[in-house]
């Protein structure tokens, strides 16, 4: 009895570390750091605005999303402040998949890898633009 209740305990410890680690990864605020799309980059607030994202798990499999992005040419996927519930995946060891398809009716593809390093890739096919996805390297500027 005593054994499956340290097997138990472990099991309980390895679960709680993981899910910590998920939040710590996931979670926070994610600000633009630079359009990935030119080179050289070009980097955020461009015309004088810049993307913003607040992410926040829900659960293993969902996240609440806040995503502040005024449009702004091929540089923003055009969402006014709103707040979205979105997928998340577990892509390979610490890095994880938002699935923002739903987020913008006028994109046509979107998403953000998120890396355990505090970075993510902003992913969308902003509105009007015909030359594929653009990328937006963000950082994570608060837990």
């Amino acid at each position: 009895m005593k054994k499956i209740i340290k097997i138990f305990l472990l099991f309980l410890v390895v679960f709680s570390c993981k899910k910590r680690e998920e939040s710590d990864i996931v979670q926070g605020q994610y600000l633009a750091d630079y359009w990935s799309n030119s080179h050289p980059y070009s980097s955020y607030p461009i015309n004088g605005l810049t993307i913003s994202m607040q992410v926040s798990l829900v659960d293993n499999s969902k996240a609440s999303v806040t995503i502040d992005a005024p449009r702004n040419d091929q540089y923003s996927p055009g969402i006014d402040k709103k707040v979205f519930t979105v997928p998340v995946k577990n892509r390979s060891s610490g890095v994880y998949e938002l699935d923002l398809n739903t987020t913008a009716p006028d994109s046509t593809e979107s998403w953000m890898t998120i890396y355990p390093n505090g970075t993510a890739d902003y992913v969308f096919t902003p509105p009007n633009y015909h030359k594929g996805n653009v990328n937006v390297r963000m950082k994570k500027i608060h837990q």
